[in-house]
């Protein structure tokens, strides 16, 4: 490898894609991620990569899914709504070598961004490596319709959690104009972060795919 093509690889910046499930079961949210991946792929001094939540995954299993590199990991969310005390002393307990890995996997992979797709409280995680072992990192919530709505149900600690989720964020994207109101009356105070980018459609890979019977 020459001088200058390890220089441009140092400078190549890791987008990391984080979803709660995996990318082969149906629906519109992993459609909308394999879309946004694959726009990714093309642009110069950008390598995407997948995260999929995974909690047999104590450590990072790294693979590929259809040709996307997935890692599959744990990440603990701090609170069990049916269990308050119990869990967030169990998350006190067990955070802190997990928040190392997760760090050193971070590291690994060259990740500047990471985007979590309908986000939930295991993303304290990544703004806890962001606050206190990664400054630079940036973190984006991304909300596509149920997820907000969970949010919504959360009281007391719960919400005080999504407060700070969203403290840590730099960016909340809603998919349409209807649910980034509804994340701005979540949590207003931090309504300069929300932004609304509407699902995407490629118009040439759309006429490529269409049945020309028709």
């Amino acid at each position: 490898m020459t001088a200058g093509r390890m220089v441009n690889a140092d400078r190549m910046m890791g987008y990391l894609f984080v979803i709660p499930w995996d990318l082969r079961e149906p629906g519109g949210v992993n459609q909308v991620v394999i879309n946004l991946f694959r726009e990714l792929s093309g642009q110069a001094g950008v390598i995407p990569r997948m995260l999929v939540e995974s909690w047999p995954d104590k450590l990072p299993r790294d693979g590929s899914e259809d040709g996307r590199p997935t890692t599959w990991m744990r990440l603990r969310p701090p609170i069990r709504a049916d269990a308050i005390a119990m869990s967030i002393a169990k998350w006190a307990l067990g955070s802190l070598p997990e928040l190392i890995r997760l760090r050193q996997f971070l590291d690994a992979k060259r990740i500047s961004v990471v985007n979590f797709h309908y986000p939930g409280l295991t993303a304290i995680q990544v703004a806890l490596v962001k606050h206190f072992l990664r400054p630079e990192l940036k973190l984006i919530l991304s909300f596509h319709g149920m997820d907000i709505a969970n949010a919504e149900k959360a009281d007391g600690f719960e919400r005080k959690l999504w407060a700070w989720l969203f403290a840590s964020a730099d960016a909340i994207v809603g998919c349409s104009t209807a649910l980034s109101s509804r994340i701005i009356a979540f949590q207003p105070r931090f309504k300069d972060k929300v932004v609304t980018i509407h699902n995407g459609l490629s118009r040439e890979r759309l006429l490529a795919d269409r049945d020309v019977s028709y």
